[in-house]
């Protein structure tokens, strides 16, 4: 049987993607995560917050300063309650 042009490129098509669908799919990376102890303006490692305060509900927010530049910034830490 002759295959024409239109009929040969939608066999060719077909398979491709069939075969996309049994291939590997990849994603993309997520940027690295910035550490709470990190400052978000130099990203340089604090040595530990200023000031932790517990809150309603359990949380306990913490006030950071980043020695290099002083920057400020707050983190809320959520505890896992059994």
């Amino acid at each position: 049987m002759a295959r024409y042009p239109v009929e040969f490129h939608r066999h060719i098509e077909r398979n491709l993607h069939r075969r996309a669908g049994l291939s590997v799919q990849i994603e993309r990376a997520e940027p690295p995560r910035r550490r709470e102890d990190q400052c978000p303006r130099c990203r340089i490692l604090a040595p530990g917050p200023l000031e932790s305060v517990s809150l309603p509900g359990g949380d306990i927010k913490h006030h950071w300063r980043c020695k290099a530049c002083e920057f400020g910034w707050d983190t809320i830490f959520r505890p896992l309650l059994v």
